[in-house]
């Protein structure tokens, strides 16, 4: 029984060394000024690490209107922010930006409804904005998505994800992200306090990313 627990003991160190930096590492920094281009349209805004290196900046005015800048580390590939009613991916609508291979800035909303590609649709969703208030752009290996959504009242709380893909969208085709996470932010904060951010992780994400045997102590373990 001492040798079994041991084992399990070493299997739970394994995972839990590999896969906390992933979901909570927070390098990204509210201290780095945004891009001039974006000085203009999103000056004065709270500011805030949620997850990994995304850093969202956020501001809500009387008209109920919230801009956001989310920036990250880039290289190639997309991001995207995603607003949710329950905090699952399907049945929530998200803003998605990218550079094209020849330059060309993207920015859509995205309706998911669900997980396979087929089901991620384009120019749909529930959010309601001025496509032409939105804004991406890359500098110094970070990209920024900046946009605006109108609202019918001013956020508190609200279910969020967050997540990146690594291949470029083509045909405005989303590839399957490569990491994501969902939390709960409080849009009333100041810039001097930071939100409540609760994970939510699911089994079947988490022996994704996990080695063999990794897989075997988190399909026990999380079991549990």
């Amino acid at each position: 029984m001492a040798r079994a627990f041991g084992v399990g003991a070493a299997m739970l160190v394994v995972v839990s060394a590999f896969f906390a930096p992933a979901v909570t590492a927070q390098t990204g920094s509210c201290n780095d000024p945004l891009p001039t281009e974006l000085v203009g349209n999103y000056s004065g805004m709270a500011c805030s690490p949620v997850w990994n290196n995304f850093v969202l900046r956020y501001a809500q005015g009387g008209d109920n209107v919230l801009r956001v800048v989310l920036s990250a580390m880039y290289s190639s590939g997309w991001v995207g922010m995603a607003f949710s009613k329950d905090g699952l991916m399907v049945g929530s609508s998200a803003m998605v930006g990218w550079v094209g291979k020849k330059g060309q800035a993207h920015v859509k909303q995205f309706a998911l409804n669900g997980k396979a590609p087929s089901m991620v649709v384009a120019d749909r969703g529930f959010l309601v904005s001025n496509g032409h208030d939105h804004t991406v752009l890359v500098k110094q290996a970070k990209i920024y998505l900046a946009f605006q959504l109108n609202f019918d009242s001013q956020l508190k709380k609200q279910q969020v994800l967050f997540a990146f893909g690594s291949a470029i969208p083509v045909n405005d085709r989303l590839a399957e992200h490569q990491g994501k996470t969902s939390i709960t932010f409080d849009f009333t904060t100041d810039s001097s306090v930071l939100p409540t951010a609760q994970q939510r992780l699911e089994v079947p994400e988490i022996l994704e990313l996990v080695s063999p045997l990794g897989r075997q102590a988190c399909a026990l373990l999380c079991s549990s």
